[in-house]
Formats: C-alpha cells, sequence, structure tokens
C-alpha cells in the first residue's frame, strides 16, 4: 500500500511547489515576475453522433403455410465518434520582468541584468573559473543580494 501511495504523494508535492522555490512555475507573487498575455491554439475533442442503419434478415413463424418464412427489418445503431476541434484562447503566462532572469529553482526572477558580475553587500574576488562575491556580515547569496530573510532580495546596488 505504501509503495502505490508513494508516488502520488510525490506529484501533489511537486504541483503544489513544496517546499517554496522547488517548483519549476513562475507564481505573480514572486519577486519580478511579470504577466503577459500569450495566443495558444487548443484542440479539444468534440462528441458527434452517427447513425448506422442496417437491414437484418429475420425468420418469422407463423406466415401463410407452414414452417418459417424470411422477413427484413431495418435497425438504426447510434455511436458517437470525436473530431478535433480547434479554438484560440487568450493565456495568462508569467516571466521574469525586463532586466531580469532566474537560476534553476531560484523562487522567483532574483538576477538582475545590470548586476552581472556585480556584488550588492560585499566585495568581488576572482577565481580561475568564474568572478564571486565575499559576502559582509548578514548578507548571502551568489551576488551577496539576500540579508536576514533568505527569500528576499535586495535590489539597491551600492
Amino acid at each position: 500500500m505504501t509503495s502505490q501511495l508513494w508516488p502520488w504523494c510525490f506529484c501533489a508535492w511537486v504541483a503544489a511547489g513544496w517546499p517554496r522555490g522547488s517548483a519549476v512555475q513562475l507564481r505573480p507573487d514572486m519577486p519580478n515576475v511579470c504577466e503577459e498575455w500569450q495566443l495558444t491554439v487548443v484542440g479539444l475533442p468534440h462528441p458527434c453522433v452517427q447513425a448506422f442503419t442496417s437491414t437484418v434478415k429475420l425468420w418469422r413463424r407463423g406466415c401463410a403455410g407452414p414452417g418459417q418464412c424470411v422477413g427484413y427489418e431495418r435497425r438504426t445503431q447510434y455511436y458517437t465518434i470525436y473530431r478535433q476541434a480547434y479554438s484560440v484562447e487568450q493565456q495568462t503566462v508569467y516571466r521574469c520582468c525586463p532586466g531580469w532572469s532566474r537560476q534553476d529553482h531560484e523562487p522567483g526572477c532574483l538576477r538582475s541584468a545590470s548586476a552581472v558580475g556585480t556584488c550588492f553587500h560585499g566585495r568581488s574576488r576572482s577565481d580561475r573559473e568564474a568572478q564571486r562575491c565575499q559576502c559582509s556580515r548578514g548578507f548571502q547569496g551568489p551576488h551577496c543580494q539576500y540579508g536576514e530573510s533568505p527569500t528576499r532580495p535586495f535590489t539597491d546596488a551600492p
């Protein structure tokens, strides 16, 4: 029973976006996320009822004379087929606002385009692979953009 329940629980956990910031989907309550409208062609199955009429051979008793006689009867059967119907729908999509980007599973768009190579609350130090920040006390994150609360970015440059 537990092994059958595990995939369902995992899917519900991912769909709910828990823990916060673990889901890939951007939401309007995240920092620097903008709403856009997008037209999308959507295909939906449209049911159509069809009729099929056939003639069936019947053997009947009680005809004029001994034995059975042949008769024919029309029978109609109905069935449903599904045709693809298309419509254009307007959908809301969430993207990073202009000048902002997102990396991995960050809870919003926390990387300023102007902040590339910038340390907001600290100083730059060069490594062989990349330029990194050494954060001042009380700050963290790749650009020292996080203060006391790790999900609240600082957007003011020094």
